[in-house]
């Protein structure tokens, strides 16, 4: 039995990430290890919501480039009581609001 991994259409979504003591990088992989925790005891009527959450921040982890993001946006780097809000959307893809800003996040090269 496949649970919370399946593939399926993103929706525009927010997802919030404590960056006070960790990076966006780090933020982002606390979140997604919650979520995964969280999918095992969450009813069967919040399981599409979390699964997309899920899946939006594994894509993210495997695709951004967190090394620019932290080196160009300090807020982003951590150790600053924070928090961001990823946002996901088809058209525009992923992007960060933190700090007052809207950063769009760039693509790893690897």
């Amino acid at each position: 039995m496949e649970i919370c991994t399946r593939k399926k259409e993103f929706y525009p979504l927010k997802i919030l990430i404590d960056i006070s003591k960790k990076c966006i990088q780090g933020g982002s992989r606390r979140a997604y290890e919650d979520r995964l925790s969280a999918c095992l005891k969450v009813s069967a009527e919040n399981l599409d919501s979390l699964e997309q959450e899920i899946d939006a921040l594994k894509n993210f982890l495997e695709t951004a480039d967190f090394s620019h993001l932290r080196s160009t946006h300090p807020a982003l780097a951590g150790g600053v009581e924070s928090q961001a809000t990823l946002h996901y959307s088809e058209k525009s893809g992923f992007e960060i609001e933190a700090a007052g800003e809207i950063i769009p996040v760039p693509l790893s090269s690897k």
